[in-house]
């Protein structure tokens, strides 16, 4: 893309009314200018969810209390009512696989940190739905929440357990998600014999009462409950979801925007700075439609750093937190890097063996949740994981990706680095042999392979530069908190069997039916390869300089070791402070602004020397 044009530059003063691009969005995860929204499906939660899940601990305790005459030390179990009818032989052990396809296609669209705080939701709703069929395990709010399993085989507990993560798996991603596809998941629990759950869980006229209480329940009730209460203590976590800390009518979901926390401290919009020599910064890129519509983007979600609630972190430690963890300074040589641009991708253009399998990483790995998730997920299968310790480690998998992604989204707008493409254009001189785009010269087809001799000014890199600055790389930084996080909970680094993602012959996305000539099989022995080509795809493709990936990396090296302790001693029980705070429900800000350069201290002897110097020579010269 090309930076676009100031509008009314220089005529402000004297043209008061003048066409200006508006901020509007065309789908619900990124803002783009003058094009007219589509039409979503509105979602309101209901007024009683703030704290369901504690009139469960309330009620049952007191109720033990009446019963014994004396003060309960441990919270009385809930009854839950048996399923009845028998496992559907077609059903997999991991009960949740026929619908995952639903609920992750239908997250793609939304731009990378929308996805991931989706996914956190949904997993922690998850997790404390089905947190009480465990011996001790707490919710995510520190509760000791217990179900009445003893005496059940396991065998059964663990099928209680599959069938309520299933449904606050749709249910939650139904609620969070514009364009879910709830008929196909409704035919589809119909075909599994589930359409009578499924339907009590979704159901309009949901009685709340049933959240508090000792009467048994059902599996829907659990599911039901403990999504209401995630989804809404979200509402208010500084990402405005909904719109309305900038809007009361005609929302933007996700736009950025103003505002003072209780203490006066303040965040400002994010507004982009004017790239000059001094001062390479992102610039916004003009994206088109190739029928006719351009638009230009917006930095994607700037606040979530400042505004945004980590889980890992309480909010009272977040600021303290934000200080003790920061990306160095990367001191680019900018036209050095320009050149090690131009060879990186020249290299993922030719097409042969190394070409094919870098621009097969690149499109593999784009996309975090068709790569790394789906590859944990072969091997849960694989490895035999029952409901419940697949979802242990799928929930502190989402909160490595969700805090990392928060931290270095902090970290980009801090630095607020220049994108390769747009340094392309503003100092690329003369010409460059690298990838040439899909089509070459042959614009509109057919479609060529292999590198050619381009205008410097006209590079792309191989896909798309999404719509925020350039340094610490998240993806090396999700990589990292993700793969440290499941190596910790696993006690391994090795993938047994091996894991393995590919693409067909001719499957790419970017020259389909020509790239690659044979199928493409990326084979894993080690979590932490896969960690690494994670990062480097991000190289290959040309959608970073060298030094965005290693800094992404160590900037949340951290964090996976982090979430995997902070979940074992929830599931222990260890944990009675939980994660989350249910009296945390304002939004806390952490701003800080860039972070100043230091000037070189003037050397005022060096000066007066130097002077002296050219005195003397005129001296000396003196006829």
């Amino acid at each position: 893309g090309h930076a676009l044009p100031r509008h009314n530059g220089g005529n402000t003063k004297k043209i008061l009314f003048t066409w200006n691009p508006l901020h509007l969005h065309s789908s619900p995860h990124f803002a783009v200018r003058h094009r007219k929204p589509r039409l979503r499906r509105r979602k309101t939660m209901p007024a009683y969810v703030p704290r369901l899940m504690v009139a469960i601990v309330a009620a049952t305790a007191a109720a033990t209390m009446a019963d014994n005459g004396a003060t309960a030390t441990t919270p009385a179990c809930r009854p839950v009512t048996p399923i009845g009818f028998p496992q559907n032989p077609g059903l997999p052990p991991l009960t949740f696989l026929p619908v995952a396809g639903f609920v992750i296609d239908s997250i793609l669209p939304y731009e990378t940190p929308i996805q991931f705080r989706i996914a956190e939701i949904v997993d922690l709703a998850v997790w404390n739905a089905i947190s009480g069929f465990q011996p001790a395990a707490l919710d995510v709010f520190g509760r000791d929440v217990r179900y009445c399993v003893d005496g059940i085989p396991a065998g059964e507990i663990d099928r209680l357990t599959g069938y309520t993560a299933t449904l606050a798996f749709t249910y939650s991603a139904s609620l969070l998600i514009d364009a879910f596809p709830i008929d196909d998941v409704s035919a589809t629990y119909e075909a599994l014999g589930l359409g009578g759950l499924w339907n009590e869980t979704i159901a309009p006229d949901f009685d709340s009462s049933q959240c508090s209480g000792t009467c048994a329940v059902s599996v829907a009730v659990l599911a039901r409950c403990a999504t209401d209460e995630m989804v809404s203590y979200f509402e208010n976590d500084g990402w405005n979801s909904n719109g309305g800390l900038t809007s009361t009518f005609n929302r933007n979901p996700y736009e950025d925007f103003g505002f003072t926390d209780k203490s006066g401290e303040r965040y400002t919009p994010y507004s982009p700075q004017v790239n000059s020599e001094a001062k390479r910064a992102w610039t916004p890129l003009l994206e088109s439609d190739s029928i006719g519509f351009f638009f230009e983007q917006q930095h994607v979600v700037p606040f979530i750093g400042f505004t945004g609630k980590n889980v890992l972190t309480k909010d009272r430690d977040r600021c303290q937190y934000y200080k003790d963890n920061q990306a160095p300074k990367p001191k680019y040589d900018y036209p050095e890097e320009l050149q090690t641009l131009f060879e990186t991708t020249r290299i993922t253009a030719e097409n042969n063996t190394e070409g094919d399998r870098r621009l097969a990483a690149v499109e593999i790995f784009d996309s975090k949740f068709t790569s790394i998730l789906p590859a944990w997920i072969d091997y849960a299968v694989a490895n035999g994981f029952d409901n419940w310790g697949f979802w242990s480690t799928q929930t502190l998998l989402s909160t490595a990706l969700y805090d990392g992604v928060i931290l270095v989204w902090r970290e980009k707008v801090i630095f607020d680095a220049i994108r390769p493409t747009t340094l392309a254009q503003t100092i690329g001189r003369g010409t460059a042999f690298t990838y040439a785009g899909p089509y070459g010269s042959n614009f509109g087809g057919p479609f060529v392979d292999g590198p050619e001799v381009i205008k410097q000014t006209e590079f792309e890199p191989v896909i798309r530069t999404m719509p925020h600055s350039e340094y610490p790389s998240a993806s090396a930084c999700v990589c990292q908190a993700f793969f440290d996080a499941l190596a910790d909970k696993l006690g391994s680094d090795s993938i047994t069997p091996p894991a393995t993602l590919g693409i067909q012959a001719g499957g790419t996305r970017n020259s389909p039916g020509l790239r690659p000539v044979e199928d493409v099989n990326l084979i894993f022995n080690l979590w932490s390869e896969m960690n690494t080509l994670c990062g480097q795809s991000r190289l290959f493709g040309g959608m970073h300089f060298t030094k965005a990936v290693p800094a992404g990396a160590n900037l949340c090296k951290n964090i996976g070791k982090s979430a995997s302790t902070a979940f074992a001693q929830l599931e222990s029980g260890a944990l009675t402070e939980g994660l989350l705070d249910l009296d945390e429900t304002h939004i806390r800000v952490c701003e800080e602004k860039p972070r100043p350069t230091k000037k070189p201290k003037r050397n005022k002897f060096k000066k007066f020397k130097k002077k002296i110097k050219k005195i003397w020579h005129k001296i000396l010269h003196w006829q």
